[in-house]
């Protein structure tokens, strides 16, 4: 409920899920001790900041001593939201939200390339999206874990009789066809 709106009274909250006010602070206060809720934030419309332009920005090299010049400067730029170390062909993925395609040269020319033994760049430029969220949840965990079954465990957990429809589409598995 708070990851949907952290601005929700104890009592509109207690009311919603039928536990005392005073319950649900102690809660609060002890998920913010135990760091499962990090902080409450504003989150603000970039684009209300003239940031109109949303990209991805690839980063490799081979020297392993450039990765602390690189975090250096990364983490002094305000444009870049996301720095995340990758496995694959490149070492960092940069989320980069910037006001215009002028501006992200700037930012390539001026943050990215300025580090020695940088090598390549990649960078690709949202047009749209379709999805962008910040919440996460342990349901997330559970529907990726219940896509694990194979489908010989599937079949062994199906019942016998004609309800296999429903238990295969709810497993994501195509009808079984009698």
């Amino acid at each position: 409920m708070l990851q949907r709106d952290d601005q929700l009274s104890l009592a509109e909250i207690s009311r919603q899920i039928g536990v005392t006010a005073s319950t649900i602070n102690d809660r609060k206060r002890r998920l913010l001790a135990e760091g499962v809720i990090s902080g409450f934030h504003g989150r603000v419309a970039p684009e209300a900041l003239g940031l109109n332009l949303l990209a991805f920005v690839f980063v490799g090299w081979s020297n392993p001593k450039v990765e602390a010049a690189l975090i250096r400067k990364v983490k002094a730029s305000p444009a870049v939201l996301e720095c995340h170390h990758v496995t694959g062909a490149w070492n960092y993925l940069l989320k980069v939200r910037i006001g215009t395609t002028r501006d992200l040269e700037r930012f390539l020319a001026e943050v990215v390339k300025t580090v020695s033994g940088v090598e390549r760049t990649e960078t690709v430029i949202v047009l749209s999206s379709v999805k962008e969220t910040w919440r996460s949840t342990s349901q997330n965990r559970r529907f990726y874990a219940a896509r694990r079954l194979n489908a010989r465990t599937i079949r062994a957990l199906r019942p016998r009789a004609s309800s296999s429809v429903s238990t295969s589409l709810c497993c994501g598995e195509e009808p079984a066809r009698r």
